[in-house]
């Protein structure tokens, strides 16, 4: 069975990006990080329960602290979501973009 499409939508002030697969909705709080060392861009994503992830992009590419992003070796929904509404850079390289985000818009 295929994974519905997922969609990822920020809000009009930029601090909330939401990512919506099927019925399941994530909201994330956007918070920009004071790059370190070679990163480029640092943010860190904060959902309502306190869970966080950082994404950075530096010279090798973008990685994320989440789970999918350190052990499948792809950019994971956060970094996708990302891109498609903009926040990163629309060429991510060092990955490869399997299980896109298809549908972006702002709010």
């Amino acid at each position: 069975m295929d994974k519905p499409k997922r969609t990822a939508r920020l809000t009009h002030d930029g601090r909330l990006l939401w990512i919506i697969q099927g019925k399941k909705l994530d909201v994330y709080v956007i918070d920009k990080l004071e790059p370190e060392g070679d990163t480029t861009q640092a943010l860190r994503l904060t959902k309502a329960d306190k869970t966080q992830y950082t994404v950075s992009v530096g010279p090798f590419g973008v990685t994320c602290c989440c789970a999918d992003a350190n052990y499948r070796n792809r950019l994971c929904k956060h970094c996708l979501a990302l891109k498609a509404v903009g926040i990163l850079s629309r060429s991510l390289h060092g990955y490869h973009d399997e299980g896109d985000t298809d549908e972006t818009s702002g709010d």
